[in-house]
Formats: structure tokens, sequence, C-alpha cells
């Protein structure tokens, strides 16, 4: 599960961004939680949009993330999946393990993320949610899930492309790594 991320350094916005620059001021903010708006990079350019998507029978809640096996099958998210798909470059996420230890996790060889996504328009807000795949083996300890990263050469055929099915199936390698940023005893877990 992807529940919160860590935002792009201004250097990388202000390259993302290009003639933009107006879509997006962090306030300050470094971590990126629902609800918050972020630029993500669609079909037609970089838009600001608004992590979560609510739906009737969600109970208020928001909705921040989609398991890619499923997305397409899903009614919720199928229409989204097939025409408005978008990326969420960012350059780590952050998860916890059952003891509330907080891990930063980043790609081994220090590139930004690209987190594949789906988005649509709620009222007068386009609305994201980031897609999810089963964890690795190595990465199942801390969480049974995260985000579905896609690489550099694989961005435009995601965004672009027609094969939907492709980007159901997980992908297992081992391109990330992560440190523990919270430590806490498995004892202070009732704690909280």
């Amino acid at each position: 599960m992807c529940g919160r991320f860590s935002s792009l350094s201004k250097e990388e916005l202000l390259f993302l961004l290009e003639d933009n620059r107006e879509l997006f001021d962090t306030n300050g903010s470094v971590e990126v939680s629902p609800g918050m708006e972020y630029p993500v990079i669609t079909k037609t350019g970089v838009i600001k949009m608004l992590w979560g998507m609510k739906a009737d029978w969600s109970k208020g809640q928001s909705i921040i993330n989609a398991r890619q096996e499923t997305v397409n099958t899903k009614e919720f998210f199928k229409d989204s999946f097939i025409h408005r798909r978008c990326i969420v470059k960012v350059p780590s996420f952050y998860e916890w393990d059952k003891y509330k230890n907080k891990y930063v996790v980043r790609r081994i060889d220090g590139k930004l993320m690209n987190m594949a996504g789906i988005y649509t328009r709620i009222g007068n807000q386009n609305c994201f949610v980031v897609l999810t795949q089963k964890a690795t083996t190595e990465f199942a300890p801390i969480h049974s899930r995260l985000p579905f990263i896609l690489e550099d050469e694989e961005v435009h055929e995601y965004l672009y492309g027609n094969d939907e099915d492709k980007w159901c199936h997980p992908k297992l390698t081992n391109i990330l790594m992560w440190d523990l940023e919270n430590p806490r005893k498995p004892e202070q877990a009732s704690l909280f």
C-alpha cells in the first residue's frame, strides 16, 4: 500500500513543470499525504491533482490506492484505467510495519520512482490514486503491498498504450531499498 510519499525537490519540480510552475506550491511540505494536491504526469502534460477519490460506497473515506491486478475489472476504476492513466513521480514513499516502524523506501539506483496511477474528475477537481501490487518477497515483512513502479522506458507505453492486460500483473523485480526512520520496539506498538 502507499499511504504517503515524499515530494520532489524544488529543482526536480522546476524541471518537471517547466513553464507550469504555478501548478505546484509545496508550502514547505516534504511528505505528501492523502487529500493533498500533487503534480502528476498525464497524456496531456503535468496536472495538479488531489490524491484520493471518493465513491458513493466509500462512506466518505478517500480511496488512495487501486490494486493493479483488478483495476481493469472493478467498475469504479475500469474507465479511468482504460482512458486516464497517470504517473506520480516521487523520490521515495513511506510504509509502516505492524509495530508502527516507519520506513522510507527508495530506488536502489537513486532514480526518481514512476508510480503508476489513474485519475478521474470528481466535481471540479481532478483526483488520482496510486496502483499497488503484491509485495516482493523482500518487502513482504514490512507490508503486503507496494506501489506499482514503472521504469522510465515503460512510462510512454503505460500512458499511451492500449494493452491494459500488460499492466495487471505484478513486477517482482527488486529495485527498492528501505531504511528505518523511527524504530520502535514491538512492545511499544500497543501504545499507539
